[in-house]
């Protein structure tokens, strides 16, 4: 059976709390003209609950439960529910799970696993699962990529402390026989070389969290060589566009809309100089949302949708990097 998947639906969702640059400038001592600047970000979202309440899976839920209103659907009209973020919910069991949890009897049943390339997890879900509805494996899938980097950052690092915000994001992909998303290209690739510039080293097999007491906390904390990864990442990026609209037999003038991780405001503006990309088609949110992890990448894209910026027929291109090093770029027809 061969069938084409649609995107039929997107949803968001923010904590309500809304942090400027200028504050979390000057509580770590550095210049807030200098932070906006440098971030090209005004500001963003952080949760200001912690601890045993788990606002990441509320948040999933809540992003999901908008998906599914839009489309006209309930949760038990899904076949499986992905998780496509950053930093699980916690070790074990995946975050999925626990989300299907949190609808209780009505979703019992119904598979549920994660899919994690970090910053890329949603684009990575997105091609996974166009490709198990064109195989005729699902007839409606929902994907959540949620991530709250706040919870995880190192203040004594302000170049990197300064770039992150809270959220969630959500997308029903399904069947529709009026409307069809057709998957022009997709590619990834990894790096390795890069895989320890961008890194929470505590809390799996190799610094168990039974150690903590013994580790200093900064192993359980974010921490990244942005300059190192942005290296890294400009020496490869440009070719690896290349052969993406090559696979796709598009060039660059064909695409309608570039969605960037949004990594940082700097990083995107030399990205786009460097890529040709014109400003009307490269879309940024990062100035009132930051680097939202996993969920940059579909914000940006729902929002793109919900404003009229992308319609029914646009070639788009979701581009990102994410720690590994591992990039991924997938065009799609809307």
């Amino acid at each position: 059976m061969t069938q084409t998947a649609t995107l039929i639906s997107m949803g968001l969702a923010e904590p309500d709390n809304i942090v400027y640059t200028k504050d979390l400038a000057e509580r770590m001592g550095v210049d807030p003209k200098w932070a906006e600047r440098v971030t090209g970000i005004h500001s963003r979202r952080h949760t200001t609950v912690e601890g045993v309440n788990d606002e990441g899976i509320r948040l999933a839920k809540a992003s999901l439960d908008q998906a599914l209103q839009r489309a006209d659907l309930k949760i038990n009209d899904l076949d499986v529910i992905i998780c496509a973020s950053a930093v699980p919910s916690q070790a074990i069991p995946a975050t999925a799970p626990l989300l299907q949890a949190a609808y209780g009897e009505e979703a019992a049943g119904i598979p549920a696993f994660d899919i994690n390339a970090t910053c890329i997890s949603f684009v990575t879900a997105f091609d996974l699962m166009a490709n198990m509805i064109s195989l005729g494996k699902y007839q409606r899938v929902g994907i959540v990529s949620t991530d709250l980097p706040s919870l995880s950052l190192n203040f004594d690092e302000p170049k990197n402390a300064l770039l992150f915000g809270d959220g969630s994001a959500a997308a029903i992909l399904g069947v529709d026989d009026n409307q069809a998303v057709h998957v022009l290209a997709n590619k990834m690739a990894t790096y390795g070389s890069g895989a320890h510039d961008t890194e929470i080293r505590g809390g799996g097999s190799a610094i168990p969290p039974k150690v903590y007491a013994q580790q200093p906390k900064t192993d359980f904390m974010f921490h990244m060589d942005g300059q190192a990864t942005f290296r890294l990442a400009m020496r490869k990026v440009p070719d690896f566009v290349d052969e993406l609209l090559q696979e796709a037999g598009l060039d660059l003038k064909d695409i309608d809309m570039v969605v960037p991780h949004q990594a940082s405001g700097l990083a995107m503006k030399i990205m786009k100089k460097h890529l040709g990309i014109p400003d009307d088609k490269f879309y940024s949110i990062i100035e009132d949302h930051g680097n939202m992890v996993s969920a940059s990448i579909p914000t940006t894209l729902a929002m793109a949708i919900d404003r009229g910026d992308i319609k029914r027929g646009d070639k788009v291109l979701l581009i990102g990097t994410a720690a590994g090093l591992t990039m991924q770029g997938l065009i799609f027809e809307y």
